[in-house]
């Protein structure tokens, strides 16, 4: 992937991405110190997007798991006035029973 969008042989890229090269983004060249702006390769490539992958999974985990929580009380806030207005029901039948 990488390679396709700086048009360099992937073998070249690699080696870039292990060694001790570094991408400066601002003037798009590859230097062998870090100069100011330059981050190294492998960091800025590789472990940054594995972070930024993560970081989302983490977090859509958590939504997921918010949600299941609030699903539930919602749930419990239904069953609890189903019973209620059950219960009331029965109650007041039971207290004033009508005859026909």
């Amino acid at each position: 992937m990488y390679a396709a969008k700086f048009g360099i042989d992937e073998q070249k890229l690699m080696r870039k991405l292990w060694g001790d090269s570094f991408y400066n983004p601002k003037t798009k060249k590859w230097n062998k110190d870090a100069t100011e702006g330059g981050v190294r390769a492998f960091c800025q490539f590789v472990l940054d997007t594995i972070l930024k992958v993560e970081y989302i999974n983490m977090h859509a985990r958590l939504i997921v798991m918010l949600l299941f929580i609030r699903m539930i009380e919602v749930i419990k806030n239904s069953l609890c006035l189903i019973m209620y207005n059950a219960l009331k029901c029965v109650v007041s039948n039971n207290m004033y029973p009508t005859y026909s």
